[in-house]
């Protein structure tokens, strides 16, 4: 007699779908939801990312953090009447992108061009640098827009960063 197996658990409705969320582990996913909780006024499980983006430049994260202050402005400008922890999450998860798909990579680029300049030159990468706590020396940051990227004009643009970026992964 062959066995049935069991349908997987449901999500939550206000709640992510992990299996579209790769980047984050359910621990990551309860930390976001606790900060997410402290913009929810209501107790109705959505926020309006006016606050946020207030409280944010407050502590000067627009300075600090541009990709970070910048994914959360695009978040504004997609849901004007709030959003949802779902949304908000799964949101972010695809604004990431992924490094296996050009589509993903292009957002990935997207989310880096705070500017929306169309490339990434040195100053930017000095910053993306700087977000997570690292500091690169002009000279290495010349080589590797030159070198690796093969952008001997100093500006990165999408097809450059997918090509270096598939290089990398494969």
């Amino acid at each position: 007699m062959a066995r049935r197996q069991a349908p997987a658990p449901k999500t939550p409705k206000n709640e992510p779908d992990l299996s579209k969320c790769p980047d984050f582990s359910a621990q990551d996913v309860a930390e976001i939801k606790e900060a997410f909780d402290i913009f929810d006024h209501t107790g109705k499980g959505t926020i309006n990312l006016f606050d946020m983006i207030g409280y944010l430049e407050s502590l000067k994260v627009n300075e600090k953090y541009p990709t970070v202050y910048t994914l959360i402005e695009r978040l504004q400008n997609q849901f004007p009447k709030g959003i949802s922890f779902k949304e908000f999450v799964e949101y972010i998860q695809y604004s990431l992108g992924d490094g296996e798909t050009g589509e993903g990579l292009t957002r990935m680029f997207e989310l880096l061009d705070v500017e929306d300049k169309k490339y990434l030159d040195k100053a930017r990468f000095h910053s993306i640098a700087r977000e997570i706590g690292e500091h690169i020396p002009d000279e290495e940051l010349e080589e590797i827009i030159t070198d690796y990227y093969e952008c001997p004009n100093g500006k990165v643009d999408v097809d450059a960063f997918y090509k270096f970026m598939i290089k990398s992964t494969f």
